[in-house]
């Protein structure tokens, strides 16, 4: 165990030496004395020691007090007074800089040891708060963030389901001339919306489907897959060591979410190595350790509101170039990126972060610019049957856009009538051209109230209800109940800005995410005619 290292500053020679020979005698370690202000803040830079005795008066321009409050700014070390005046201005004047103690000369060695032991306590629980304050602040600050991002994303995925739509039907109709703009202008689109559905998992209230994922196996997996990745994207070798026991608790989880965390993470690691300079003399290498941890109620992260008990603890180190402390506050956030802004969406540790929320889980971050990084990642051992989950809840089946269809164009095609039911004309207009141009027959609700209406009146022969409701604030689920209530039997296609994670949507026989492509509507539309 390394010794607490305690500067001194005193001019006084005989003092001094005395001093260092009474910490010495007590096991403390003395980087350095010296009898000067000057070259206190100096050295309290050079060596950092865990706390500094500073004699307040001080021959020179610096006196004890004005090198005290500097060191203390500059670099959190605290400092106890020596002083052999005991007068109110002296003791006033001293205060400005926030000393942790005072000791009057001539003191005991007792009371030296008594006051040392003392400071270096108060000292820790000051950087245990400061530290808990900065986990509330980031988390609130990640909270708030998430919250923005998903309500943006929210009406970005309308807006591209209109441009997505539009272009669909735009590329039914244009002559060969133009269809390669519109080919360019569709490729874009698809790309926009895989980027907002990444922004959507940004932000979720509540958490989807859950299985037991033995964290073991993934690791090795995730681990096994980096390294072919790396010694093809990177020109030196880097290694990758896992410490990982063979016997862990299994985890409640999403077994693909985990593999993207822990991939974007060892990723983040590779490119952090691959920026040190190519005569860099260090082994470029990646640490990752796997083990669990209990956390009691009184000894647990402020950010971390379920914290208590076991949890599975990740740890992902790295040798890199690191990251000062202004990259570290932004680090998380959507669209802040350490990469090449060409090579990357600036989503990669915001997804990681989003995942381990997710997962009721944290993460934390040590790194200095040139010493590389340590990411901590916390995961609660969850037992579903006591948390009164279902791991396999029924749900209806989740469809993301995408031109995968089997069906020929013709196949797509029908007569059956279906009830399109859309808050917003823009969009409903899109999906109304979309059926009647494959020969349905449709019935348009203008609004919630409308289609009902007209589903009460058309119950019987109406084959399929499709429900798009734009606007924030309309529940989906109650639609979706009153619809059932009217007909049981009826078959409803949602179509949704939402992830299914965030929203039940109990009783849709199908969701669509948009924004979807217009085949993939159709494809859904005519299988669960079929069905």
């Amino acid at each position: 165990m390394a010794k607490t290292k305690i500067m001194v500053v005193e001019d006084e020679a005989i003092v001094a030496l005395d001093i260092q020979s009474k910490l010495e005698g007590k096991g403390y370690e003395v980087p350095a004395v010296v009898s000067s202000g000057e070259e206190a803040v100096q050295k309290a830079g050079e060596t950092r020691p865990d706390m500094v005795l500073m004699d307040i008066q001080l021959e020179g321009e610096m006196d004890g007090v004005e090198a005290a409050a500097q060191i203390r700014s500059n670099f959190e070390i605290p400092v106890v007074y020596l002083t052999a005046f005991s007068d109110e201005k002296t003791l006033q004047r001293a205060k400005i800089s926030e000393p942790f103690g005072y000791l009057l000369k001539p003191f005991e060695e007792k009371k030296l040891h008594a006051t040392i032991e003392i400071t270096l306590y108060k000292h820790q629980i000051e950087k245990e708060k400061a530290h808990l304050e900065a986990q509330l602040h980031q988390a609130h600050k990640m909270e708030a963030i998430g919250r923005l991002t998903a309500g943006i994303a929210f009406n970005f995925t309308n807006m591209l389901q209109g441009i997505q739509g539009n272009l669909d039907l735009a590329l039914m109709d244009a002559p060969d001339s133009i269809k390669p703009f519109l080919d360019s202008a569709d490729f874009d689109a698809q790309r926009a919306a895989q980027l907002v559905r990444q922004l959507m998992l940004f932000y979720q209230e509540e958490r989807g489907e859950k299985e037991a994922v033995q964290l073991a196996d993934l690791a090795t997996e995730v681990i096994d897959t980096c390294r072919q990745v790396f010694a093809r994207k990177y020109p030196r070798k880097i290694g990758i060591d896992l410490q990982c026991p063979p016997t862990l608790p299994s985890l409640q989880g999403d077994p693909s979410q985990l593999r993207q965390c822990l991939t974007g993470l060892c990723t983040h690691a590779g490119d952090a190595i691959a920026k040190l300079p190519p005569d860099d003399a260090r082994l470029p290498r990646i640490a990752i350790s796997v083990e669990t941890v209990h956390f009691s109620d009184t000894a647990r992260p402020a950010i971390a509101t379920e914290a208590q008990g076991e949890h599975i603890c990740i740890r992902i180190t790295d040798n890199g170039i690191g990251m000062d402390e202004e990259t570290q506050q932004h680090l998380f956030e959507p669209f802040s990126t350490t990469q090449d802004p060409e090579r990357s969406t600036g989503l990669g540790l915001a997804m990681v972060y989003a995942i381990i929320r997710e997962h009721r889980g944290w993460i934390e971050c040590e790194s200095q610019p040139e010493s590389g990084s340590i990411f901590s990642v916390f995961l609660p051992v969850e037992d579903p049957e006591a948390n009164g989950e279902s791991v396999a809840e029924d749900k209806p089946p989740e469809l993301v856009g995408g031109d995968d269809s089997p069906f020929s164009s013709e196949a797509l095609r029908g007569t059956e009538k279906v009830l399109l039911i859309a808050d917003v004309d823009r969009y409903r207009n899109i999906l109304a051209e979309m059926l009647e141009r494959h020969d349905y027959e449709v019935l348009v609700g203008l609004d919630v109230r409308d289609g009902l209406n007209i589903f009460q009146f058309e119950k019987e022969t109406v084959d399929l209800v499709v429900l798009d409701l734009s606007t924030p604030g309309i529940s989906g689920q109650d639609v979706l109940n009153q619809l059932h209530a009217l007909a049981p039997e009826v078959r409803i296609l949602v179509a949704t800005g939402y992830s299914i994670d965030s929203t039940p949507w109990q009783g849709a026989s199908a969701i669509l995410n948009k924004p979807f492509k217009t085949r993939q509507f159709l494809r859904t539309v005519r299988s669960l005619l079929a069905g």
